[in-house]
């Protein structure tokens, strides 16, 4: 069976789709690098499984949309759209890195001083409840022998 010009040209504006969303996936490798960058062997790791995820979904696409067959066309696209992406948005991420981490930590922290808060003082009620209770009792003490 045939594959028809229309298929082909499917797959190919499909696999610049999956070239973006590669771009997507190294964007948020690339986002938590910037809240907490990592060490050596973390910054190897995060590579390892972005590489490793690249490649499944790559395999994953060609079996689905080539059957199996693995096109320069579909890679040219994919390596098209990343480079795209990444001239453009990358380039504009890196330059307003700076603003953007203090955006996000600033996010972070609306979110999570409030319930540290109350977190802190229901455990301090906790605590006054506790001495109420078992402060008027006293243990016995343990007899040596």
């Amino acid at each position: 069976m045939e594959v028809s010009l229309f298929q082909y040209t499917q797959a190919f504006y499909w696999s610049f789709a999956l070239g973006a969303v590669i771009f997507g996936v190294y964007l948020l490798f690339g986002l938590v690098r910037l809240l907490a960058p990592p060490g050596r062997v973390r910054l190897f790791f995060e590579d390892v499984l972005f590489m490793l995820l690249a490649a499944v979904l790559n395999f994953l696409f060609a079996l689905s949309q080539t059957n199996g067959t693995i096109r320069a066309f579909s890679l040219a696209a994919q390596i098209a759209a990343f480079g795209l992406l990444y001239a453009t948005v990358g380039r504009l991420l890196k330059r307003f890195s700076g603003l953007l981490r203090r955006v996000l930590l600033r996010t972070c922290h609306a979110a999570a001083d409030p319930a540290a808060a109350w977190l802190h003082r229901s455990a301090l009620k906790l605590q006054e409840g506790c001495r109420r209770i078992f402060g008027k009792r006293k243990l016995p003490k343990n007899e040596k022998k």
